[in-house]
């Protein structure tokens, strides 16, 4: 989960409990059947995936900024010495060459990937490999495509009927 969002797996409890408030999951407990103590078991409500349905197309047609921290470090590069702020960026760069491995390495142990999923890969080494684009790398082209078909019959589907149910069971 950690390659996906910047979530920790602390916050999740406290996340679950601010979406239940909002009435957005709900939770029963559960007695397990054999050892091991009870567990709470949550279930996306109509509400919830309403939410997740609009969120969702928010993310997939708005353009959002980020604000890595490089951009801050390279502000600020003035008020360091040069040669200390070229060394921290040489060492930025090798860092990147590791995570670049460690995506790589990630996507290759989980073969064969769902559609979308293989998209979520290729945007994380496009952005830290920093080559590619629609325009360039075909199988980033081909993600893209692939999603925008997808999310183009979704739309369409749900002015029929609205139920998405694939991955939350109400």
């Amino acid at each position: 989960m950690r390659e996906w969002t910047e979530i920790g797996f602390s916050s999740i409890y406290y996340l679950l409990k601010k979406l239940e408030q909002k009435k957005l999951i709900t939770s029963r407990t559960e007695i397990s059947a054999g050892r091991g103590p009870a567990r709470k078991v949550y279930r996306i409500t109509v509400k919830g995936n309403k939410s997740c349905h609009d969120e969702t197309l928010d993310v997939l047609e708005i353009p959002h900024r980020c604000y890595p921290p490089l951009q801050l470090g390279l502000a600020n590069f003035p008020i360091v010495q040069t040669s200390v702020a070229l060394d921290a960026l040489s060492k930025h760069h090798l860092g990147l060459i590791e995570h670049l491995r460690h995506i790589q390495s990630h996507k290759e142990q989980q073969q064969p990937l769902p559609y979308f999923v293989e998209a979520m890969f290729d945007y994380s080494l496009t952005m830290v490999d920093g080559h590619g684009g629609p325009n360039t790398a075909q199988t980033y082209k081909e993600a893209v495509e692939g999603l925008y078909a997808v999310a183009y019959k979704l739309k369409f589907m749900s002015k029929k009927a609205w139920a998405m149910t694939t991955f939350f069971h109400p």
